[in-house]
């Protein structure tokens, strides 16, 4: 892998990371998650929709694994703080 292949997965990490953030955080509120929200987190996160290609829904797929895990590990934080 290139230097800008790395740089790439790199930066897509990051983008799915704060997504997830995102979603985590709505989790934790008990929020309900909709397509519509998943798609808005990422939207914000990549600076573009999945219709430029930047990211799939296949990423926002991942990305709410990622945001469940996440919201799991806040939760057990918060839970071992009190």
């Amino acid at each position: 892998m290139t230097l800008i292949e790395q740089s790439v997965v790199l930066v897509k990490a990051d983008a799915i990371h704060d997504a997830a953030q995102t979603v985590a955080r709505a989790i934790n509120d008990k929020q309900p998650i909709s397509r519509a929200m998943i798609n808005e987190a990422m939207q914000a996160a990549f600076g573009a929709t999945n219709a430029s290609g930047v990211w799939s829904q296949r990423d926002s797929f991942e990305m709410l694994e990622h945001a469940t895990v996440l919201a799991l590990v806040i939760e057990q934080a918060i839970n071992d703080d009190c």
